[in-house]
C-alpha cells in the first residue's frame, strides 16, 4: 500500500521531504530558522539596492532581487542600546528606556538594562523549540544590559565582521540540527572610527590626497603596532582635523564607511554561502537590517546624535523560504515590526507587550501604514520626532525650552527648509508619550539600572574603543 504523508499547509512552501524521517539520519526540524544579519550603523542610501551609485554591495544587492526590499523602514532611535530593545522587545525607547546611557543631575552616568520582565523575540522562539543564539560585535550589546534574554548561546566581544561570522558560522556548523535555530549575527564594522583593511579605502575614492589619507595610516599605526583602542586614534589622529574639513575630505570619511561596508558585504555572502551549501537557505527566514544610519556633516554633525532621514532610514531586505523574487514595498515599516512578523511567519503566537505590526515579512502586499512613528534620543540633546507620511515634526530640547520645526519630506528630503509648525502634532506626541508610560506600568517594564563601574574592565574597554564613554 502506497504510503500518504500530510504535510501541514503552513510548510509546503518551504518544499520539505518529509519522506526523509524514514531514512538515516536525524530528522529534519518541523519549523523554519530565522537568522538577522545586524549591520550596526547601515545607512539604507549607502546600499546599492537603495540607488547609491557605488557598487558598494554586490552580494546585498543580489539578496534584494532574490527576495523583498522595503523601501521607507525607519529606527527608533539612532543610538544601539534603545533600537536594539525595541528589536527583541517590540517596545518603544520611551517604554523600555534602555538608553546607551543617562546622565543625571547629579553628574553621574547610569546605563540601563533591559527589565527582566520584557518578553523578548529569543525567549520566544526558545520557548517554542527554536536552538537561540546571539553573535554580537561587543560595546552595549553585552549580558549586563540584558540582551542576552532568551539566548541559549550568547557572545559578544569586538571583533569586527570578519571575526563575528566566523564565530557565527562555528555555532552553526556545531549546534543540534534537529533543532530549528534563531541566529542573530551583529557587527560593529562600519561604526565609526572606520579604519577599513588596507586598500579598501581606494576602492572609493583612489584620488583623494589630503590630510586624512595621512592620518589613517597614522591610525592603523596605533592600533595595530601599537595595540591601542580605536578610540585613542580617533581622538588623538582623527578628531584634531574634523573642525577643519572640506567637502573633498568629507567625500574620503564616505569612502572609508564604505570601504568597511564592502568587508560587510562580502561577510555577509560567507554567510548566505554556508547556508546554500548545508541545504538551508530555503527553510531559513533571512533579514539583513540595520538598528540605525550615519550622519556626515549634513547637519553639521558626524556620526549619529540627531534624528534626521540619514539616521534614521535603514535598510531592511528579507529573503529565504518562499519570498517572492524582486519586490520592491514602499509601505512605511519600523524596527518594532520585526519580532511581530518573525513570529507571524513562523506561525507562534504574539507576546501581549508587543506595540509593533505583523507587516507579512513575506508578502507581495503593502501594509496597513502605521498613524504615525516617533523616534528619539536622549542625548546629547534630547530630540523627538514624530512622522505623518511624509511631514515630519522634529522637537529638539533647548535651555529656552523644545524647539520645534516641521518639514515636508517630499518637497525638502534633506531636512534643511523648516516650515510652520501644526499643534495636532502636539497633542499627539503627548498621547503617545502617556501611552507608551503606560505600557511600561502595565508589562513591568521599567528597567534596571547600574553603573559602568560595574562593567568588566575589557567592557569598559570596548565602549572606549566605539566612543561611548570617556577614558
Amino acid at each position: 500500500m502506497e504510503r500518504i504523508i500530510d504535510i501541514p499547509q503552513r510548510f509546503r512552501h518551504l518544499g520539505w521531504l518529509l519522506l526523509a524521517a524514514a531514512c538515516n539520519g536525524p530528522e529534519p526540524p518541523d519549523q523554519p530558522n530565522v537568522l538577522i544579519f545586524m549591520v550596526d550603523t547601515l545607512r539604507a542610501d549607502h546600499v546599492s539596492a537603495y540607488g547609491y551609485p557605488k557598487n558598494t554591495t554586490p552580494h546585498m544587492d543580489a539578496f534584494a532581487r532574490e527576495g523583498i526590499l522595503f523601501e521607507d523602514a525607519s529606527a527608533p532611535s539612532p543610538q544601539t542600546s534603545p533600537s536594539h530593545a525595541s528589536l527583541f522587545t517590540s517596545t518603544w525607547p520611551a517604554t523600555h528606556g534602555v538608553w546607551n546611557q543617562v546622565k543625571l543631575e547629579s553628574g553621574d552616568t547610569i546605563h540601563p538594562a533591559l527589565a527582566q520582565e520584557a518578553v523578548t523575540l529569543a525567549e520566544t522562539l526558545r520557548d517554542q523549540g527554536w536552538d537561540t543564539a546571539a553573535v554580537c560585535d561587543g560595546g552595549w550589546l553585552n549580558a549586563q544590559r540584558g540582551f542576552d534574554q532568551g539566548f541559549d548561546f550568547f557572545h559578544s566581544r569586538t571583533g569586527g565582521a570578519r571575526d563575528r561570522v566566523t564565530e557565527g558560522l562555528r555555532w552553526l556548523n556545531g549546534r543540534d540540527e534537529s533543532k530549528p535555530f534563531f541566529l542573530f549575527l551583529h557587527t560593529y564594522q562600519v561604526h565609526s572610527p572606520n579604519l577599513p583593511p588596507v586598500g579598501y579605502e581606494d576602492r572609493f575614492d583612489p584620488d583623494y590626497d589630503g590630510p586624512l589619507r595621512d592620518a589613517i595610516a597614522s591610525a592603523r599605526k596605533m592600533t595595530s603596532e601599537e595595540g591601542r583602542p580605536f578610540i585613542d586614534a580617533q581622538r588623538e589622529i582623527l578628531d584634531p582635523l574634523m573642525d577643519s574639513l572640506g567637502k573633498r575630505d568629507i567625500e574620503f570619511l564616505r569612502a572609508l564607511y564604505d570601504g568597511d561596508l564592502t568587508v560587510v558585504d562580502e561577510e555577509f555572502a560567507r554567510v548566505m554561502a554556508w547556508l546554500r551549501t548545508n541545504n538551508q537557505l530555503d527553510n531559513t527566514l533571512v533579514i539583513l537590517t540595520s538598528d540605525h544610519g550615519e550622519e556626515f556633516y549634513e547637519h553639521g554633525q558626524w556620526g549619529h546624535h540627531q534624528i534626521y532621514e540619514e539616521c534614521l532610514h535603514i535598510p531592511l531586505l528579507v529573503g529565504g523560504l518562499s519570498a517572492p523574487r524582486g519586490v520592491r514595498r514602499s509601505d512605511p515599516v519600523e524596527l518594532v515590526d520585526l519580532m511581530p512578523s518573525i513570529l507571524g511567519a513562523m506561525d507562534v503566537s504574539i507576546p501581549a507587550s508587543v506595540v509593533g505590526r505583523d507587516i507579512g515579512l513575506l508578502s507581495t502586499q503593502a501594509a496597513t501604514p502605521p498613524a504615525f512613528r516617533v523616534a528619539q534620543i536622549n542625548q546629547p540633546v534630547a530630540m523627538t520626532s514624530l512622522r505623518r507620511g511624509n511631514t515630519k515634526a522634529l522637537w529638539t530640547a533647548t535651555q529656552e525650552g523644545a524647539r520645534k520645526e516641521l518639514f515636508s519630506l517630499g518637497r525638502d528630503p534633506s531636512e534643511s527648509d523648516p516650515g510652520k509648525p501644526d499643534p495636532t502634532d502636539d497633542a499627539l506626541l503627548q498621547e503617545w508619550l502617556s501611552q507608551a508610560a503606560a505600557w511600561r506600568e502595565r508589562f513591568q517594564l521599567a528597567p534596571t539600572v547600574f553603573h559602568l563601574s560595574d562593567m568588566s574592565a575589557d567592557q569598559r574597554a570596548e565602549l572606549q574603543g566605539l566612543g561611548y564613554v570617556d577614558g
